[in-house]
């Protein structure tokens, strides 16, 4: 991994950052994350031909933004997040988690995956914190498509 590789993913906010911040600040940083979680379709259906109801495309990303916002999102306090990082960062062995990452793991959780596939989750990001940004990224899309969003 090259210099620059190291420095950029060091500097992604992880447990150590996030056991430093008061409570707002949390709470800032879960409506941020979740606000741009919405931001992020929206970017993806304006890009789409058409980008219309009743275009094929936008309505399958449309679709799919609505279940997994439902499944992992809509029916949790903002307080279930804080408390969910809270209680994965109190181990020390995840502090090295970003905590984009541990909110993925707290949504997880609080959408009831069994203890085995937490367990499972929890340890292939541990694992994934000292491997390059790009690598993290093609083998989690692998590991979600293999074990979580079905």
């Amino acid at each position: 991994m090259c210099a620059q590789e190291q420095n950029e993913s060091s500097n992604l906010p992880d447990g150590h950052r996030w056991l430093s911040l008061d409570e707002h600040s949390k709470y800032a940083y879960i409506v941020g994350f979740l606000e741009g979680m919405f931001l992020g379709h929206c970017f993806t259906t304006w890009g789409l031909p058409g980008g219309m109801k009743g275009d094929a495309p936008y309505q399958h990303a449309a679709d799919s933004y609505n279940v997994y916002w439902k499944r992992f999102v809509s029916n949790t306090a903002y307080r279930k997040f804080l408390e969910g990082i809270d209680a994965l960062y109190a181990d020390a062995e995840n502090r090295k988690i970003a905590v984009r990452d541990a909110m993925w793991i707290v949504m997880n959780k609080v959408s009831g995956k069994s203890d085995t596939v937490m367990k499972s989750m929890i340890e292939a990001f541990r694992e994934k914190t000292y491997e390059s940004t790009e690598s993290q990224d093609v083998d989690r899309a692998i590991y979600f498509r293999q074990n979580l969003v079905h």
